[in-house]
């Protein structure tokens, strides 16, 4: 059994723990990345036992997945409260990178954790044992919106289209990060939204005109 298995059986933290805990972890994730992340260092650093550590989360592994999932469910909240209810795929997806680069722009160490700080093995983790779901639940929906309308490409698969979001999203944000982050992620939106919607949009030919009600 990995560590990572062993996650799903941990027992649950207490708030209070996690409260003290989770950002000093937030903090060297952003500072030293996943690789810099030491147990011990964190115990000695909030005064608690490493043992109570390992009790809760396992692993370091277990303590980075609790990160981003929180981390996760903020962004999704954020970008959920901008999304259009109405309006062509094109449009949501659209505001769904607004509001992601917008987001980051604000949450620096969110948007280098999710996108830098933790190893490329990670990403290739099964759904049952990658507990950061709301983000890509948001995309799993445009994606089932969009097969609907006819809006997406017929030929390019779901997990495609997750691939390919997260590719450019990744490199967009590792090449701000590797540039001392001097610009604004939101104002590169219209170099890196086109690229992604040409991808994975359907033939304008292939589109049905909506119908509206």
């Amino acid at each position: 059994m990995t560590q990572i298995d062993e996650i799903s059986e941990l027992q649950e933290a207490p708030s209070d723990i996690e409260a003290r805990l989770l950002p000093i972890v937030e903090e060297l994730l952003y500072e030293c990345g996943y690789h810099g992340l030491n147990i011990r260092e964190i115990a000695k650093r909030i005064g608690m036992g490493p043992a109570t550590i390992y009790k809760y989360f396992g692993s370091k592994e277990g303590l980075a997945l609790r990160v981003l999932q929180e981390q996760d469910i903020r962004l999704a909240c954020a970008i959920t409260r901008r999304i259009p209810n109405n309006g062509s795929a094109e449009e949501k997806w659209r505001a769904f990178y607004r509001a992601m680069l917008g987001y980051y722009d604000k949450n620096i160490r969110t948007a280098v954790i999710q996108n830098v700080a933790m190893p490329a093995s990670t990403w290739f983790l099964s759904e049952e044992k990658w507990p950061v779901s709301a983000v890509a639940n948001i995309l799993k929906e445009f994606i089932r919106e969009g097969r609907a309308s006819g809006e997406l490409d017929p030929a390019v698969s779901d997990n495609q289209i997750m691939a390919i979001h997260y590719m450019h999203l990744v490199r967009e944000v590792r090449l701000w990060q590797s540039r001392a982050m001097s610009w604004q992620l939101s104002d590169r939106l219209e170099r890196f939204f086109p690229i992604v919607w040409k991808t994975i949009s359907a033939p304008p030919s292939a589109v049905k005109p909506r119908t509206v009600k």
